[in-house]
């Protein structure tokens, strides 16, 4: 049952005290096998903070792309295979015990809200290490969890650090989560990599392989009945039918297993007559150029906690259509920063998009203002700032 790190070279932890903030090793606890959002922004997360001179391991699955990718971008990583038993955690908490132990690591960040249960038996019972935990919420916090067994839970929990208003609420109405508990962050990235991209449209489109003359609203996720596309489809359907020359690029990817919904996706397009006009592509490492490509964004996720492509979008100036549903309303400052519409509802889609489509100036003017907002609030410096005043003040 022990920890099997060992199979990629070693990398050596940062333990220049001139380097290392003095926090010892932050160990992020991510046991994934998908790669969305989610996984993704703990990856980039990972890098950042040992960007800054701190000691970091990663705590995955073997054979998951967090993992692989960790290890190519010179991470530590020790691996954590879950299984299919979960009473209680036993095994896995003794691995997860033995990982903290053998790199001296009493700061830990649950990544996953699947394994914060796990976090808290192996602070409860690494008696020779006091591990201070560190929740990272990227998902929602719905449904009550006001009850003995998770009150024991989340009276474990250190710190719990959540992106935007609306779900600390819930975390107030739902949990037992004391005020001291709960810190207020948004998460964030590397702005530059959106705000400073010299390429132009033309060029952008090119190495995408479309075609200049189009109108294109784009869409990027995880591809999901949840993140909506189905109703970006829908949408252009109606607004073809008005004689508008829309077309629509889809990038992203099915979760590992998949659900077919890709496959649903490409049959709704071609029952609507839309097959040269909705453009599937695979999730790309460069998604600066898919920003920068496109006309107008969409984000159609019917329960999206932080959208982060949003952020991107707006660090990009690139105009913004968002459902009104989870955290995208908030980051788009109520219609401030881009145009709101009632999710799950492709005709509220299309008014959208055409109230952009006629009055391209306006809708642009309003991005260049949203980049402006953006550009003060997700910086990812200020996001690992919060994280390390944190694990020093605990």
């Amino acid at each position: 049952m022990g920890i099997n790190s060992n199979k990629f070279p070693k990398c050596e932890l940062h333990t220049n005290p001139a380097l290392n903030r003095g926090l010892g090793v932050i160990s992020i606890l991510c046991c994934s096998e998908a790669w969305g959002g989610l996984e993704i922004n703990i990856y980039k997360l990972c890098c950042w903070l040992q960007e800054r001179g701190n000691s970091i391991v990663l705590i995955a699955s073997e054979n998951s792309k967090l993992a692989n990718k960790a290890k190519k971008s010179s991470i530590e990583v020790a691996y954590l295979d879950l299984g299919k038993v979960k009473l209680l955690h036993v095994f896995s908490t003794c691995k997860l015990i033995e990982i903290l132990k053998k790199y001296n690591s009493s700061n830990l960040i649950i990544g996953h809200y699947r394994q914060y249960n796990l976090a808290v038996w192996a602070k409860s019972f690494a008696f020779s290490i006091k591990v201070k935990l560190l929740y990272l919420q990227q998902m929602r916090m719905g449904v009550n969890r006001k009850n003995f067994y998770h009150n024991l839970y989340f009276s474990r929990i250190d710190a719990w650090l959540t992106p935007l208003q609306y779900l600390k609420d819930e975390l107030r109405q739902n949990t037992s989560l004391a005020e001291s508990q709960i810190r207020l962050h948004p998460l964030s990235c590397d702005i530059s990599k959106f705000t400073d991209v010299a390429i132009s449209k033309v060029e952008a489109r090119s190495r995408l392989h479309l075609a200049d003359s189009k109108f294109i609203v784009g869409i990027a996720g995880r591809l999901d009945k949840e993140k909506g596309q189905q109703y970006l489809i829908e949408a252009i359907k109606l607004l073809q039918d008005k004689n508008m020359a829309m077309s629509a690029l889809i990038v992203g990817e099915e979760s590992v297993g998949g659900t077919g919904y890709l496959e649903e996706l490409k049959q709704k397009s071609t029952a609507l007559g839309l097959n040269e006009s909705i453009i599937f592509e695979p999730f790309t490492e460069d998604i600066a150029v898919f920003y920068k490509a496109i006309d107008i964004f969409a984000i159609c996720s019917t329960n999206e906690p932080f959208g982060m492509v949003t952020v991107e979008a707006m660090l990009s100036g690139v105009p913004i259509v968002g459902a009104n549903a989870g955290g995208t309303s908030e980051i788009l400052g109520n219609g401030a920063w881009g145009n709101i519409f009632e999710p799950k509802n492709a005709k509220a889609l299309a008014i959208e998009l055409e109230k952009m489509y006629d009055n391209f100036t306006a809708a642009t003017e309003k991005a260049i203002k949203a980049k402006a907002d953006a550009a003060t609030k997700y910086s990812h410096n200020t996001w690992c700032d919060s994280i390390e005043n944190i694990f020093s003040n605990l």
